[in-house]
């Protein structure tokens, strides 16, 4: 209204000056006297009606704008998600009769409006609603890609190795290997067959007087035992006991390649059920020490100690002291420590020599007396350097031949005298007059115990099976002609050269004679070797299952959905599960392989056959990973052409063959830590299995509990009673040389463990792993020290990697005394198994990275948290120094790291592992 009001005013106001001015145009024209300007006036009236025509004009324009804008709103999307509004105004042409609707249009506009607001903030929750969503979806997609690439990387990678596998077995060359044609067993009708008996003037060997054919070598070597009378004495009713024990041992004789007699006495052999006329295949164990003539023993072979040059006969005949005591676990008490080197006589012998003439029934011998006078000229020359020698040529009291037949050389005093005399000699002198008789393997036996190296003098005697066990490093051998020059030869062996051959005659002392056991396992064995067959194998320990009657649970749930990957580092090829080959050393095992056995490392378990040891294999050339006849089971890196780190992952390189490894992890009422321990193991490469040792089996797992399911597979095992010596266990699960033996509260990440595991393959005789420990000197005693050092002797196997054939050793061979220190403290296994690993390699171990402990943050109270800890681990460094008779452990001043760790590498190449 207001609006018009101004136009009609406007208006009028135009009228009344045109009007003024055609006034003045008519009074101008009248006067012409006034006209002294028309030119100007002129102007000034064709701007007037230039302009009044624009002002009638402009209304007119102004409606005309205003009745055809229309009011519209048009919605755009933008291709970046905004909304954007355009605004278009719509007015109708303005009649003066619609102005009284107007409040209602005005009302209308306003609920236009707030419907237009409504819809503006509904249109900002959803836009908002969707940018959040696709942000999740984008942080989504964004951890899940590099997932699906790993995975996919394993995928490929799993590809390749099984085409290379597949490869490997269609290109193998499997020879058609055929049994013999006769029978494996020998025929029964052939033990009745009697033989004319033995009468040939040459001495027996294997080609000749034993049967080879009752000995399959597609058997291990059985041996039937001849029954004793009740009336037998108690040595061969305890010798019968041990032998009826061996694994060699059978109570059916039909299928026996052994039989095995006790001779004492006046006992007939010809007698023996099985004898067949002329003993083949017998050994006879003579408990008399009297001796068998060759017409009474056939072609049997003997056991025995008295041998003379007549009866002996070399490679059948078995040289040994059977006067031994039986098995006793604490035999360990008798014997001396190793140390101190230096002792109280240099030299040492006790002994009654006896004059030719003074026993009628032997014959004049020099050596008798070159031994005394040469002993006696040393000794006066010795004494001027301070070193004293002990020398006895009579007995003060009685004398012991230790045999019915003459001997020259007689023991003095009794076990207990000469022992304190072998423990105060660095040297005793054992005299050699005859092939074998008793005291000479009597001193023998007595100074190894004693931790006193013997001096043999003279070549005539034979050894304890000699020919298996290397005496060279045990014993020092001398002629009768070089007594004058003794001392200056013992003088010059070394301390390092004493004290290992002190060692080593501990050694086989205690695994090859001291006692029965021993003796039987000894003969048996060596006899195996001899007919060129098998060992007995050793056996895995069976353990109970966990879950009602199954090894595995029945509530999993998909480890992978559990966790998620702690870096996206490829660290190898997701295999199948590869069990590493057994048992590839079998008839070489008797040749080949039989000096490392019985004079290595291996002595310790020399009696059975073990599917695997530490380097039974050798390495091959290097050129032998490649070549097609050769390379099966080779992974080398890139194919022979090396790289960095990608083409590192990629295979597992080596000298070995492709293997894998096996988690043994030991829990005890933690069920939570346990289940995301075995979370943190998921798709890790090379892992084979995991074995769960349930150390509390009179508790079973809760049944509400999902254990995560792996891609491998979980065994849980109850071992039937709670011990740490659980740990080391030789499961018939295992299937891997390598174990990775950890415990549940123990975090490695995967890097951390391939690594270890590749470090391993080229340690495989030690253990290698993490946390790194060390044994002090402390108040004249040995003490266990956890504090940061520059020096370790040991490997704690709470993380680390050893191999199987150190469970077989731990469980079987190891002292039972350490076995039970373990129980009775619930403490020390792990230093229990380094002490056995330096004692049978005389190796350290291997740490691996810069760990030193590994705190699980939140896991229930440890035993390794207890004030008594380190005092129980400082008791078992003195006891188990004490048992081995010196303490075993050996110090590195160095850890592995991978190759290119830390190392400067250009743009194209990348380091062998992130982080190790």
């Amino acid at each position: 209204m207001s609006l018009l009001r101004r136009l009609s005013a406007h208006k009028q106001e135009m009228d009344a000056s045109l009007m003024h001015h055609r006034d003045g145009e008519e009074s101008n024209r009248s006067s012409p006297a006034r006209g002294i300007r028309p030119t100007c006036c002129f102007r000034k009236w064709k701007w007037a009606i230039l302009f009044l025509c624009l002002v009638l004009l402009a209304p007119f324009v102004l409606l005309r704008w205003l009745n055809e804008e229309k009011e519209v709103r048009t919605t755009k999307w933008s291709d970046s998600g905004e909304i954007n509004f355009r605004f278009e105004k719509e007015y109708e042409e303005f009649r003066p009769a619609d102005c009284s609707n107007l409040n209602e249009r005005v009302q209308e506009l306003m609920r236009i409006r707030d419907s237009v607001r409504a819809e503006l903030l509904q249109l900002e929750a959803d836009r908002s609603r969707l940018g959040k969503k696709i942000t999740e979806l984008n942080d989504h997609f964004t951890k899940e890609i590099p997932k699906k690439q790993v995975e996919l990387k394993n995928l490929e990678s799993s590809i390749f190795e099984a085409n290379l596998l597949l490869k490997e077995v269609q290109e193998r060359h499997t020879p058609d290997i055929r049994l013999p044609s006769k029978s494996l067993f020998p025929d029964a009708s052939d033990l009745q067959a009697v033989i004319a008996d033995f009468n040939s003037a040459e001495p027996c060997d294997m080609e000749s007087c034993f049967d080879y054919s009752r000995c399959s070598i597609t058997t291990h070597m059985v041996v039937y035992v001849y029954p004793v009378e009740e009336t037998a004495s108690e040595m061969a009713k305890s010798f019968y006991k041990y032998l009826t024990a061996n694994v060699h041992s059978a109570r059916d004789p039909q299928t026996a390649c052994i039989f095995v007699a006790l001779h004492e006495g006046d006992a007939q052999m010809k007698s023996l059920e099985f004898w067949r006329g002329d003993g083949r295949n017998h050994l006879i164990l003579d408990l008399s020490r009297g001796g068998l003539a060759a017409h009474a023993r056939g072609r049997a072979m003997l056991l025995s100690d008295n041998f003379s040059a007549r009866t002996y006969q070399p490679g059948f005949d078995v040289v040994a002291s059977l006067y031994v005591n039986d098995y006793q676990p604490q035999a360990w008490k008798d014997y001396a420590p190793l140390l101190p080197l230096n002792r109280k006589y240099f030299l040492s012998f006790w002994g009654d020599l006896a004059a030719a003439d003074s026993e009628k029934q032997l014959a004049p011998d020099t050596r008798r007396d070159s031994l005394i006078d040469g002993l006696k000229g040393v000794s006066e020359a010795a004494h001027k350097t301070g070193d004293r020698f002990e020398l006895r040529f009579a007995c003060s009291s009685g004398t012991q031949s230790l045999s019915a037949i003459p001997t020259i050389d007689k023991l003095c005093g009794t076990v207990a005298e000469r022992g304190i005399m072998l423990r105060d000699s660095l040297f005793a002198v054992v005299p050699s007059f005859e092939v074998s008789t008793a005291v000479f393997q009597t001193r023998i036996l007595e100074a190894l115990l004693h931790g006193t190296v013997p001096v043999i003098v003279g070549d005539r005697s034979q050894l304890p099976f000699a020919d298996l066990l290397d005496w060279r490093r045990v014993t020092y051998r001398i002629p009768f002609a070089r007594l004058p020059e003794i001392h200056f030869i013992l003088r010059s062996i070394g301390a390092e050269d004493l004290l290992e051959m002190r060692r080593r005659g501990r050694v086989v002392a205690e695994n090859f004679l001291n006692d029965k056991q021993a003796l039987v396992k000894t003969a048996l064995s060596a006899l195996q070797h001899r007919l060129g067959m098998l060992a007995p194998a050793i056996s895995d320990y069976q353990a109970l299952p966990v879950f009602n009657g199954s090894y595995s649970p029945l509530n999993t749930v998909d480890a992978s959905a559990q966790t998620t990957p702690e870096n996206d580092e490829y660290l190898g090829p997701l295999e199948a599960p590869y069990a590493s080959p057994a048992f590839r050393q079998n008839f070489t095992s008797v040749q080949q392989h039989a000096y490392s056995a019985w004079n290595g490392f291996y002595q310790l378990t020399s009696h059975v056959a073990l599917p695997s040891r530490p380097f039974d294999v050798p390495f091959v050339p290097t050129e032998a990973r490649l070549t097609n006849d050769t390379s099966h089971g080779f992974r080398p890196i890139n194919n022979g052409i090396g790289g960095s780190g990608k083409e590192f992952a990629e295979a597992i390189g080596g000298n070995s063959h492709r293997e894998q490894f096996t988690v043994v992890m030991l829990t005890y009422e933690r069920d939570a830590v346990l289940s995301a321990a075995l979370s943190r193991l998921n798709k890790m490469p090379y892992l084979n299995k995991v074995i769960v040792v349930w150390n509390n089996g009179n508790r079973a797992p809760n049944a509400d509990v999902s254990w995560p399911k792996l891609h491998v597979p979980v065994v849980f095992l109850n071992p039937g009673r709670n011990s740490l010596n659980n740990r080391f266990l030789p499961f018939r699960e295992i299937e891997t040389d390598a174990i990775l033996s950890i415990d549940d509260d123990v975090y490695l990440a995967q890097h951390d463990i391939i690594f270890a595991f590749r470090v391993w393959r080229e340690q495989r005789d030690k253990i290698v792993g993490f946390p790194g420990r060390f044994h002090s000197w402390d108040g004249g005693t040995w003490k266990y020290n956890s504090n940061h050092s520059c020096e370790l002797s040991m490997v704690l196997t709470g993380a680390a990697f050893f191999h199987k054939f150190y469970a077989y050793a731990y469980s079987y061979f190891m002292p039972e005394a350490i076995r039970a220190k373990v129980d009775e403290l619930t403490n020390c296994e792990d230093l229990a198994m380094n002490f056995l690993v330096a004692h049978m390699t005389r190796k350290p171990p291997v740490k691996t990275t810069s760990r030193w402990t590994f705190k699980c943050a939140g896991c229930p109270e440890t035993l390794s948290s207890d004030e008594s800890h380190f005092i129980e681990r400082h008791d078992c460094m003195q006891f188990f120094t004490k048992v081995y008779g010196y303490n075993p452990l050996l110090y590195t001043q160095f850890r592995v790291d991978s190759v290119l760790f830390k190392t400067r590498l250009p743009h194209n190449h990348q380091k062998c592992f992130k982080y190790v």
